[in-house]
């Protein structure tokens, strides 16, 4: 006899998934063979676990079978249930948008019909400016209001317009009858007397994985805040339907080996400098990445990792609320962890990079878990800001988080350089002057902060003097400014590169 089982549990790993099936009947007394269906065909037989609260298995064994039945009238019923849902809802999109579009033409219309007839009136029976120019913006606000809802449905009638491809798709592939591989688990059990029993299979199957994604919202209360929720993105296609299963998820990785890898020998080779070779001394400029974060504690040993990023240590997140999830490969995303942070604001610039300031939240990353590598919404506290990518950030490490730039700022910058050469000592140097021009072209006061570098010298045949600007040990200079509404302000730096006449220097 065929038994039902329900997916109570599901583990999402980055390439497979661990799934707990529960099958609750009576057992008779003696040795009996029962058939547990409802399992995928993927299952990978050797992870397959077996437990039941009555009687001792005595034999497990996964049968597989092609199925060259056609689906039956209860599925083809829910089938075309589902295809007339979809279809419904996209009739209803369509007579939105087509009443949203005559909205707007109307609107439209009626705006040209005012400012003609504002153009066409006497002068002394002309209308208030002030008036006319209210009436202009009240029908602006509802054109683009009409807009925005037309851009809405749109999007949405295309979301429901893929569902309703795949169900119309997938009916007509059950009802040419093309054969299905269908699975079950045969649990041979042995027991002393007629009871009632709940069988769990525990096994691993493939098609199902997830990927950790956030969202990060700027709130502006008494205080700054963040706050962080981490969505777990998983899809599946084993051929199961999970419905409100307690989901977890994991960034174990069980394909790599637990194992060292075998070191091979590496041999060093020195040799004496030439004496043409001690005569000259060659540099070249690179870029230094500077650690933000330097506790051996939590300093990470590599600075991407394949899969999911969580700086070498498996760890465990959970739902907060059940998963229901069908067997499409369609991505679904759950929410998994939330943490709100105390942050300090600032305005940024590189006017290497960019020419305008970024708001940059910067805060200590306090959570039971460390925030996991992966995508990041940006949102400031209602308004959209962006997408970027957020790296791994241990627990107690900076956090920094950019929510998008100030566009009431603008700064140009200019960097004039000048070579010379001693005629006698050959000693060369390199004069770079650096000009930045800040604009405010908002009506408020601004304040933001300039970042700028100049090079470090590591050799003591090279030296760097700098005018105007005292930079950091790294060689960062930072200007803070606060420019009046429509103020220009210029800032000039200067900094000489010297160096002896064996340095053979390149760019």
């Amino acid at each position: 006899m065929n038994h039902k089982s329900r997916a109570t549990a599901v583990t999402f790993f980055e390439d497979r998934a661990r799934v707990v099936r529960t099958a609750s009947f009576s057992v008779t007394a003696g040795v009996e063979t029962y058939v547990i269906t409802g399992v995928s065909a993927l299952i990978d037989d050797s992870s397959l676990v077996v437990t039941s609260t009555a009687g001792r298995p005595k034999a497990v064994n996964v049968v597989r079978a092609l199925d060259t039945d056609r689906q039956t009238a209860e599925e083809r019923e829910s089938l075309t249930d589902e295809v007339q849902r979809l279809q419904a809802r996209l009739d209803r999109f369509e007579d939105r948008e087509q009443e949203l579009t005559s909205t707007l033409e109307a609107l439209l219309a009626f705006e040209e019909e005012l400012l003609q007839a504002t153009a066409e009136s006497p002068s002394e029976q002309a209308v208030d400016p002030d008036q006319w120019e209210g009436s202009l913006a009240q029908i602006q606000e509802q054109v683009d209001a009409c807009l925005q809802e037309i851009k809405s449905v749109r999007a949405d009638a295309r979301t429901v317009e893929e569902e309703h491809d795949r169900a119309v798709d997938l009916r007509g592939s059950l009802e040419t009858g093309a054969p299905r591989l269908t699975a079950s688990v045969e649990v041979q059990l042995e027991n002393d007397d007629e009871a009632p029993a709940e069988i769990t299979l525990q096994y691993f199957v493939p098609c199902a994985l997830w990927r950790p994604s956030h969202r990060a919202r700027l709130i502006h209360a008494d205080s700054p805040q963040v706050e962080v929720t981490t969505l777990a993105t998983v899809w599946q296609a084993t051929g199961e339907r999970w419905d409100d299963v307690e989901a977890t998820f994991s960034t174990a990785r069980l394909s790599r080996p637990s194992t060292a890898p075998l070191l091979s020998t590496d041999l060093l080779q020195a040799r004496p400098r030439a004496p043409e070779e001690r005569k000259t001394i060659h540099a070249e400029f690179r870029d230094q990445l500077i650690e933000e974060f330097d506790s051996d504690d939590h300093r990470r040993s590599v600075q991407e990792m394949p899969g999911i990023d969580d700086g070498g240590r498996p760890l465990t997140f959970s739902a907060l609320r059940p998963l229901s999830l069908k067997s499409d490969g369609e991505p679904v995303q759950i929410e998994c962890d939330r943490v709100t942070i105390a942050v300090d604001i600032e305005e940024l610039i590189y006017p290497e990079l960019m020419d305008a300031p970024h708001r940059v939240a910067r805060g200590t990353w306090r959570a039971e878990s460390p925030l996991l590598a992966g995508p990041i919404a940006l949102i400031r506290e209602s308004e959209f800001a962006g997408r970027t990518r957020q790296d791994f950030v241990a627990i107690g490490e900076p956090l920094r988080i950019g929510f998008g730039p100030n566009d009431s700022v603008r700064v140009q910058r200019r960097v004039d350089q000048e070579n010379s050469q001693a005629k006698i000592t050959g000693r060369k140097s390199i004069q770079h002057k650096v000009s930045l021009y800040a604009s405010n072209l908002s009506g408020r006061d601004q304040t933001f902060e300039i970042v700028e570098r100049v090079p470090v010298s590591e050799l003591a045949e090279i030296t760097i003097e700098v005018d105007g600007h005292r930079p950091d040990r790294d060689g960062f200079v930072r200007i803070p400014l606060s420019l009046k509404p429509r103020e220009t302000r210029k800032i000039s730096f200067s900094y000489r590169i010297s160096m002896s006449a064996q340095v053979q220097f390149s760019v």
